[in-house]
Parts: structure tokens; C-alpha cells; sequence
């Protein structure tokens, strides 16, 4: 909706003023996520942290949201603040976009006008105000709380993953979003809904509603994490055709209705629909392997994957 709106802007003004809040918004997340590097000790997540910031330098932030800040929710909070105090800076000084460009650091030729300072000051706020409060709320950290092993992790080895609605098996490769297809953000399978609804893959504990409800983070109790992505760009609806029936630290399982998704609206605002199911925290699994027969229909709460984990 927002781009729409933007692209309406730009045919009877020449300029927008909304994008450039998204743009503040990219920056306040990659400040955050730049913090929490500081902050992990372990090579392989620096490694993940580390790209997950430059993607987001470069306007591509669903690895830092889903990867870093589901897992570092103060930092989720310190870039939405950095976000917020970036966005009415800017607000207040008017700055506008004349061209319609992904919102990354080398979409600054777009803003060279009189307001250009002053969103080159935009950025610098969201960069700094959200690393700063970040490295302030963060505590130094070995590893991740995914990392951390328990008596109850020594002995399970394996998590089963379930089909989470009525329809059509989907291999994670044939998923348009390369963020999701090239399996940057972890192993798993997607499915393309009948109806709409979704069920948990998992047994385990609701880790984190993103505030657009267009995904859902559970974590087992072997503390591996599973990610819910419900369709292609639909962060950019905010919340718009989808109803979830869970809160944070509720239990579920492959019998749980997480969420529901308005198909006619989401396809009728050009977004793809496809219900991804990845395992984000991938240094903890061996392999995945899926069950046989994987192609075309399953019914809700069929065994599709087992993950294997690391001893």
C-alpha cells in the first residue's frame, strides 16, 4: 500500500514524502544489528551478523528483522525508536524523494535537492541513535539464546516439521524471494495455501508476532527456532488481510491455528502468498531431510521435514 501510495505521489507531485520514513527505517535497523555484532563473541554469528547489516545497508533487511532482532528484542525496540526519532527529523524538514528507488544507501542520488542535508542528518540519526541504544540495552553475549544448551538438548536430536495448512507442497528453492529461495535464511519448505489458514509446523512456544502479523517466530524446546513467513513483500501491507490467534508465549503445536490469511486481499494488492517455514538458528541443525512424496496436496498437520541436529 505505501508503495502504491508513493507511486501516486510521484505522478502528482513529482516527489514523496513517505518513502524516505522507509529508507530512516532500513538505516535504524542496520545501526541496531551493526550493535549487536559487537555484542555476540562466537565467529559464526559475527559471520550472520555481519551480513545481515551490509544487506541492510544495501535495503535488505529481512535477514537482520528475522535473523538478528527476532532473536535480540531490545534491539528490535532501539531500532524502532532510531526509526521513529530519524523519521520526524526528516518529517519536520520535509524531505523528499524524487525518484522511486530501493531504500539503501545508494539510493541518496534520489534526494539531492534542498532537503538534502538534512537526509543525510536522517540517517545518521537512525544509524547512531539505534546502535547506541542498542549497545546501551545489550549485554555481551557468548552466543545467542539459541545457543544455549540445556540437560532437555543433550538428548532430543531431532524436531519434526508439519505442513501448516490445506494445500500445495512448495521446495523452498521455487520461492521467488532469493532471500528465501537461496535458503539465506535457513532450510525448511514453503507451502501455497487453499484457504488461507496456518498451523504451527512445530511443537513449541510462540517466540515473537511481528508487529505486521505477516510472520510468527516459534521456538521448540531444544531451542531451535522456526520462522513463518506468510507470503512475498507483504511487510509493506502492515497488518492488512491477516488475523493472528496467538500471543507471545503461548504453546502450540501442529494442531494450533497460528494466523489466517485473506488470499482475494493479498493477491488483490499484488503480493504473492506462499506460507514459508524456515529454521533460522541453521548452526544447530545437521541436516533436513524431507519425508517421501513431497510434491502436490497435503492436509494440515502432515510430517514434512525431520531436522536433524547437531550432537
Amino acid at each position: 500500500m505505501n508503495v502504491l501510495i508513493a507511486l501516486q505521489n510521484f505522478a502528482n507531485q513529482g516527489y514523496d514524502m513517505l518513502m524516505p520514513m522507509m529508507f530512516m527505517a532500513n538505516m535504524a535497523i542496520t545501526g541496531a544489528t551493526a550493535a549487536v555484532y559487537t555484542k555476540v563473541r562466537s565467529k559464526e554469528e559475527k559471520s550472520l551478523v555481519l551480513s545481515s547489516a551490509v544487506s541492510g545497508l544495501l535495503g535488505i533487511t529481512e535477514p537482520a528483522l528475522f535473523g538478528i532482532l527476532s532473536k535480540y528484542k531490545k534491539a528490535f525496540i532501539a531500532a524502532t525508536i532510531g526509526s521513529s526519532l530519524a523519521s520526524a527529523f526528516i518529517s519536520f524538514f520535509g524531505v523528499r524523494i524524487y525518484g522511486y528507488i530501493l531504500s539503501s544507501i545508494f539510493s541518496l542520488p534520489a534526494y539531492i535537492g534542498e532537503y538534502f542535508i538534512f537526509a543525510v542528518l536522517g540517517i545518521l540519526i537512525a544509524l547512531i541513535s539505534s546502535y547506541v541504544i542498542t549497545y546501551v540495552l545489550i549485554p555481551s553475549v557468548e552466543s545467542s539464546d539459541s545457543d544455549t544448551n540445556t540437560d532437555n538438548e543433550n538428548t532430543v536430536n531431532k524436531i519434526e516439521l508439519y505442513s501448516v495448512s490445506n494445500g500445495v507442497y512448495m521446495p523452498l528453492e521455487d520461492v521467488s524471494d532469493e532471500i528465501f529461495s537461496s535458503k539465506m535464511m535457513g532450510d525448511g519448505f514453503a507451502f501455497q495455501s487453499l484457504e488461507g489458514e496456518v498451523f504451527s509446523p512445530v511443537d513449541g512456544t510462540i517466540s515473537t508476532i511481528f508487529p505486521t502479523k505477516h510472520a510468527i517466530g516459534i521456538k521448540t524446546d531444544t531451542g531451535i527456532e522456526v520462522l513463518v513467513h506468510m507470503g512475498i513483500n507483504t511487510v509493506d501491507l502492515n497488518g492488512q488481510g491477516f488475523s493472528v490467534f496467538v500471543e507471545e508465549g503461548d504453546k502450540v503445536g501442529p494442531d494450533t491455528l497460528i494466523a489466517k490469511m485473506d488470499l482475494d486481499y493479498i493477491e488483490g494488492q499484488g503480493k504473492e502468498t506462499p506460507i514459508i517455514v524456515v529454521v533460522t538458528n541453521m548452526d544447530r541443525v545437521q541436516s533436513v531431510i524431507g519425508v517421501d512424496e513431497l510434491e502436490g496436496n497435503h492436509q494440515k498437520g502432515e510430517l514434512i521435514n525431520t531436522v536433524n541436529l547437531n550432537n
